[in-house]
């Protein structure tokens, strides 16, 4: 869900047809159906482009995620989610998400992702 808020967040545009190819199933040892280890999904975006949400669940070095913008002015990389520093970049992120909600518990403002995200992404 998180990469389909991203999307929405980066591009500033909702998703529209979806396209997806997953690979490798993993047995979770407890019954369940496998977990994907693999997925690529091709977005059709409201605005008339496309984006590309690629995940892959169990990387030998842990977890990574990243953001790629490719546009016709230039190309930006985000690496938010990277086992070689640590994870640094994701525990920042929780303390700030801690401290907004912090914050908005006590009167303020609400910042970040609202319902109305979650529904989109869920939708998606």
């Amino acid at each position: 869900m998180h990469e389909f808020d991203q999307l929405r967040w980066l591009t500033g545009q909702e998703l529209g047809a979806l396209r997806a190819v997953v690979s490798g199933a993993v047995p979770d040892g407890l019954g369940q159906p496998p977990d994907v280890d693999g997925a690529q999904v091709l977005a059709e975006l409201a605005g008339g482009g496309t984006g590309f949400i690629s995940l892959g669940r169990y990387h030998p070095a842990g977890d990574m995620a990243r953001a790629e913008v490719f546009g016709t002015r230039g190309t930006q990389r985000c690496d938010f989610l990277d086992p070689a520093d640590g994870g640094q970049e994701q525990l920042e992120a929780l303390r700030l998400q801690a401290e907004s909600f912090a914050a908005f518990a006590r009167g303020g403002r609400c910042e970040g992702a609202t319902g109305a995200d979650a529904i989109a992404a869920l939708a998606a």
